[in-house]
């Protein structure tokens, strides 16, 4: 079966010939630009100008007379129009930063699907007199009603005069956001799609392109919906749909949805292109379930053996969570002789994230004295076992953190942890310091950056990973730099720090390599428009594939429904949509899932392989299906006993005990085995701190206490005069 994209840079070539320069195509994706130049470079016998290929938000980008900004500046900018909204509850930065990123994510939804902001904002601001003055302008009128059936009644609650509150106020605040943004001509991206949607719809954008070709799209939102209608109308456009019959005949198939709302909406009677292979097309499909998530990979890997050398380049492992990525990356076979990975890998699961978390601990819960600060134990202990950390000067290291054990030191002193190395390396020094403000934060930071970075160039060794980390902390803290150098509210410290630790968890680190060769391991938006012979895709369960409700919105769910905002089933019909598109050309496919529901983030199978197994494979017969359980063979070892025999030695050591303590008889009692390891084979607990006054505790300090007193009355009588003499109070 002939790939989408190779299908379609022939029919461009075919009908442009050396005009094809003059053309623009814009992909839902980048990468699938990077497959297009490929089948578009085999094609031709001799070299030509190449056609502009854009992602669609390249596109956005390349037409908006505004600078699209990064979403920490966006934020700060929202932060000082909603500071002056007249919202006491919000007024400091770090109430607001939360709210502000669920803001400013309801506000690029509004713009993007050309929502009437007006009516929006305006329906609760004129609660009492909306019914009749909004009854056409509403997108859906049934789903309004439901939501303002909970704000009409005779009295409303103090809930509801909240909402209304907030709601009045978010209205205010996102028409002076716009306004502030346009006139530091930067915007977020929802703006650019409405204002670009805006000027093609009066003509004032002038195109360098003959023609703009849309290829591969599914959801549109209201702007690109809107963006394309126009050009259509001008005939300055043409749209390619990568679609199948399956699910675009069937109102029931949640993955066409999309596609027959756009056919619809944007008068296609005969879209370009429709196939009819998961119907009719002959493929092998294997469901294996494999207990946890470690297990997936695993399977993987065993079934990867099996590819012939002249596979490796048509075959794709899909991960749809990407915490997979290492164990996949460990479980490759030998085989595989190269793969590329599109995927980043995330920064959240590496070292430098990991101590800066213990950092953010550290100083959170420090106490700062008149002299100096002191650390909580189990902030102190765990950054100084960190990879980093620990073997700077391990014999020091290891003292302190017996000694903290030993003596329970709950609040460790800055002096206590330097005066326990004979050489104090540099970085423990200013890990153990305190500082006061948010630029002494970012000083602080700056120079736990500098010195890994110096023991990451000391150290050949040392991952190349763990220095792009070390860079991607470093490129943060510069640009909240700048930020704070430009915006100047109070932001606490605490504020800083969650701030920094949520831009880092967002970032990944791109793999190197080259994206044409191999063996491709990908994230599920990096499949989009890519046609492969051999699909495996790992995580096949509910909340992962189709991912679950995890929508934070100021807007209700009616309301969003009501004025054609998205939601999750929007979401369901999208994943829908990506996975059988992955299949529907595919030959082999493996799909593997948890079979431990009870794990996190392994719910139940997901609804796709019960749709392949109770419907796609009973509508086509060409198509053969395997359904597996993996069962380990592990099983719990028997417990064998354990029997020390009472030796010469051991009976020596009886006798050479001084005394036998109530204790030790109970413990005796209780279990043989455990006194002889405690009393004989002196082997003790770990020892930990603990923080308050414990049954053993009290019971070593009245051990020790009654061990005083005694003492100068080693070797005599005790008699009843001295024993009441111990609780006499001295004279006065």
């Amino acid at each position: 079966m002939t790939p989408f994209l190779k299908k379609l840079s022939e029919e461009l070539l075919a009908k442009y010939g050396n005009d094809i320069s003059r053309i623009c195509i814009v992909f839902p994706s980048r990468r699938a630009g990077i497959y297009f130049k490929k089948y578009l470079a085999e094609l031709l016998d001799k070299p030509v100008w190449s056609p502009q290929v854009l992602g669609i938000q390249d596109f956005i980008a390349e037409l908006s007379p505004y600078q699209i900004s990064d979403r920490l500046t966006l934020i700060f900018e929202l932060y000082e129009i909603y500071r002056r909204s007249g919202d006491p509850d919000y007024t400091s930065f770090d109430k607001f930063y939360p709210w502000g990123v669920m803001l400013l994510n309801d506000f690029d939804e509004i713009d993007k699907n050309l929502a009437e902001s007006e009516h929006l904002f305006k329906i609760l601001r004129e609660h009492r007199k909306i019914e009749g003055e909004f009854e056409f302008k509403v997108s859906d009128i049934e789903e309004f009603n439901k939501f303002w059936d909970s704000f009409s009644s005779r009295k409303l609650s103090m809930v509801h005069n909240e909402f209304i509150r907030t709601w009045e106020i978010i209205g205010k605040v996102y028409h002076k956001f716009r306004k502030t943004l346009l006139e530091k001509s930067i915007a977020y991206e929802g703006m650019a799609y409405r204002r670009i949607y805006e000027l093609i719809r009066t003509g004032e954008i002038k195109f360098k392109w003959k023609k703009i070709i849309f290829a591969g799209f599914n959801l549109l939102t209201k702007a690109e919906e809107g963006i394309i209608e126009e050009l259509l109308k001008e005939n300055r456009a043409e749209t390619y749909w990568d679609a199948d019959e399956y699910y675009l005949k069937s109102e029931l198939q949640e993955g066409g949805h999309f596609l027959r709302e756009n056919f619809l909406s944007l008068n296609l009677e005969k879209p370009k292109w429709t196939i009819d292979e998961l119907s009719k097309g002959k493929k092998n499909i294997k469901i294996i379930g494999a207990p946890l998530q470690i297990t997936q990979a695993k399977v993987l890997g065993n079934e990867l053996k099996n590819l012939k050398p002249g596979e490796i380049s048509k075959s794709a492992v899909v991960l749809p969570y990407e915490n997979l990525l290492l164990p996949v990356l460990l479980s490759i076979p030998e085989n595989i002789d190269s793969f590329n990975i599109t995927m980043g890998f995330p920064v959240k699961n590496s070292s430098i994230y990991t101590l800066l978390h213990l950092l953010k601990s550290l100083q959170k819960n420090k106490k700062v004295t008149a002299k100096q600060p002191a650390f909580y134990h189990k902030d102190v202990i765990q950054i100084l076992i960190h990879p980093y950390i620990k073997f700077l000067a391990a014999g020091g290291i290891y003292r302190l953190v017996n000694e903290i054990k030993k003596r329970n030191i709950v609040y460790i002193s800055r002096e206590k942890i330097i005066s326990a190395f004979e050489i104090v390396p540099e970085l423990i020094s200013e890990i153990f310091s305190a500082p006061d403000t948010v630029k002494e934060s970012l000083n602080y930071l700056y120079k736990m950056v500098e010195l890994i970075s110096q023991k990451f160039d000391a150290n050949r060794n040392a991952s190349k990973f763990e220095a792009e980390y070390l860079f991607s902390l470093y490129t943060e803290l510069n640009r909240l730099n700048d930020i704070l150098g430009k915006y100047s509210p109070k932001i606490e410290i605490d504020t800083f720090w969650k701030m920094i630790c949520e831009v880092l968890a967002l970032d990944k680190i791109p793999f190197t390599g080259e994206p044409l060769k191999g063996m491709q391991i990908m994230g599920l938006l990096e499949t989009r428009l890519l046609d492969f012979d051999n699909v495996y895709i790992l995580s096949m369960n509910e909340d992962i594939m189709p991912r679950g409700n995890s929508q934070s919105s100021f807007i209700p769910y009616n309301l969003r429904k009501a004025f054609k905002l998205p939601t999750y089933e929007d979401d369901d019909s999208t994943y829908a949509y990506y996975f059988y598109r992955l299949i529907q050309r595919a030959k082999n496919i493996c799909l593997i899932y948890n079979t431990e529901p009870g794990e996190i983030l392994a719910g139940e199978k997901s609804r796709f392989l019960m749709q392949i197994e109770k419907e796609l494979a009973e509508e086509n017969p060409s198509i053969k299906l395997e359904n597996l359980i993996l069962q380990s063979d592990a099983s719990l070892p028997k417990r064998k006993k354990i029997t020390v025999s009472k030796s010469s030695d051991i009976i020596e050591s009886l006798k050479k005990l001084e005394h036998i303590s109530v204790s030790r008889l109970i413990n005796y009692i209780n279990c043989p085995l455990q006194f002889y390891l405690r009393t004989i084979a002196k082997l003790k607990e770990e020892e930990s701190v603990d923080e308050y006054l414990t049954g053993a505790g009290f019971g070593n300090i009245l051990h020790k206490i009654t061990e005083l007193l005694y003492t100068d009355y080693k070797g005599k009588a005790v008699d009843k005069n001295i024993i009441c003499g111990f609780g006499r109070m001295p004279a006065v």
